[in-house]
This record gives structure tokens, C-alpha cells and sequence, in this order.
């Protein structure tokens, strides 16, 4: 299966001098948390997040509407193209914990983006569903975090402390959650299936 055939091709995107308020603007429109950031010639050159956004305004002591994208973005960006096959985009998005990648040209003209959650709605096979379920577990494992106000106070007895039980009921590590368990029961029952004898 190719990228074309499972990415989002009305894709909205915001430019370097965008504010962070403009930004956050096409995100509630398109009911997304990430939107690629392009140059005059629609060539990606970034991508800003939800997260982004809040940690830019949290720092830097301004209002949203005084911050340019351009301040934030690191010009780091993983890119997949339509003709790849969907299994090459789940590798770039495993290996770099992406959940999202735009989708460009030989030129890097955005034509589109391409999420787990798309993966998700269309993963057929045995094979592809295993595949899926290591790269959600790859892209949404804990990274090492240092927070001075954790301390051994917080431990509970069962060896975790209150931020990660918190953590725990966030919405996202539960969509994950449910996404493993129904990836899980729907390799179980591929496995399961009773051979037919011809």
C-alpha cells in the first residue's frame, strides 16, 4: 500500500511568520494538533505543534499573537512521498516518534499528511497490524523526565510516584492505551483463526 492512497490531502499549513495565535487558529479549524509551516513556494520547512505552542508561551513571558512560528520551529523535518509504501512512512515515524509526516514532492512541496491514525483505520493483515501496535508502543514510550518538583515524597508504595499515576489518566496515554488493546485482540484473533483445509 502506497502513502497516496491512505494520506489527508486537505492539509491545512501556516507560514514562518505566522503568529503562534494563527497557528493555534488552523489547528481548532481543522480540529488537529500539528500543522506543517511552509515558504513562498509552499516548500515545507517545519512543523509546529500543539505542545509547540504552549511551551513557547509558558517561556517566553509573551502573548501568542507577539510570537512568530519562526521562533520556534527547529527546521528539522522528516518528510515521506506519495509513491512510498505505507510500511517505509511507519519506519521514519517509529524510529523519529512522530505520530504525524508530511507528505511532499521529489521537491518538497507539501501535497498532504499522513498520521498513525490513518495507519490505524486501514492496517489489513496480520503482519501490518504487528507492525502498527511496535510503532505505537515505540512512539508513545516515556522519555527520560527531570522535574525538580518530583520528589522521593511523592513515592507511593507501589514503587510509582503521583505524576506518572497522573500521567496515566491524560487522554492521550489512554487513546494509546485502547489502540494497543485493540491492536492486540486483533492480532490474537488473526492468529487464532482456524486453518481451512481445502
Amino acid at each position: 500500500m502506497k502513502v497516496r492512497e491512505v494520506m489527508t490531502s486537505d492539509v491545512g499549513y501556516c507560514q514562518p511568520d505566522t503568529s503562534l495565535t494563527g497557528a493555534a487558529m488552523i489547528m481548532w479549524q481543522r480540529d488537529c494538533g500539528v500543522v506543517p509551516v511552509v515558504n513562498e513556494q509552499k516548500r515545507v520547512i517545519g512543523m509546529i505543534t500543539d505542545r509547540d505552542i504552549c511551551i513557547a508561551v509558558a517561556t517566553k513571558n509573551r502573548l501568542a499573537s507577539d510570537i512568530q512560528v519562526s521562533e520556534i520551529i527547529s527546521g528539522k523535518v522528516a518528510f515521506c512521498q506519495p509513491n512510498d509504501d505505507v510500511e517505509d512512512a511507519l519506519k521514519t515515524m517509529k524510529k523519529r516518534q512522530l505520530r504525524r509526516l508530511p507528505v511532499t514532492d521529489k521537491d518538497n512541496v507539501l501535497l498532504g499528511i499522513i498520521s498513525m491514525g490513518d495507519l490505524l483505520n486501514v492496517g489489513k493483515g496480520k503482519e501490518i497490524k504487528k507492525k502498527l501496535l511496535a510503532a505505537i508502543r515505540e512512539i508513545t514510550s516515556f522519555r527520560p523526565v527531570h522535574l525538580h518538583e518530583i520528589t522521593a515524597e511523592h513515592a507511593k508504595h507501589d514503587g510509582q510516584n503521583e505524576y506518572s499515576n497522573e500521567l496515566d489518566q491524560t487522554p492521550w496515554v489512554k487513546f494509546v492505551e485502547e489502540q494497543i488493546i485493540t491492536a492486540d485482540t486483533m492480532i490474537s484473533e488473526e492468529t487464532e483463526k482456524p486453518e481451512i483445509s481445502k
